[in-house]
């Protein structure tokens, strides 16, 4: 399967939690910024974001700190 660009933001969320992860979780990882502007610009792109996209800096640092196989995220995310 060709891998989505972008997934909604229910979708995503629904997959991160079928993987084990809480919104809340991702908002506290992000929390752990310390640039105040850096962690601020992060915070408002994962709550304000209608859709996710596979290739955004925050989803890949995301999906790298949490080990998360992004691909394989977003394909079953498009089928939620």
């Amino acid at each position: 399967d060709p891998v989505p660009t972008e997934v909604t933001r229910r979708q995503g969320l629904q997959q991160l939690l079928l993987e084990g992860f809480t919104e809340d979780m991702i908002l506290d990882f992000i929390n752990m910024e310390p640039d105040a502007l850096k962690r601020g610009m992060a915070v408002i792109e994962f709550k304000a974001s209608q859709t996710f996209e596979r290739y955004r800096p925050l989803v890949g640092l995301i999906g790298s700190i949490m080990q998360l196989d992004l691909d394989d995220l977003f394909r079953k995310a498009s089928k939620l």
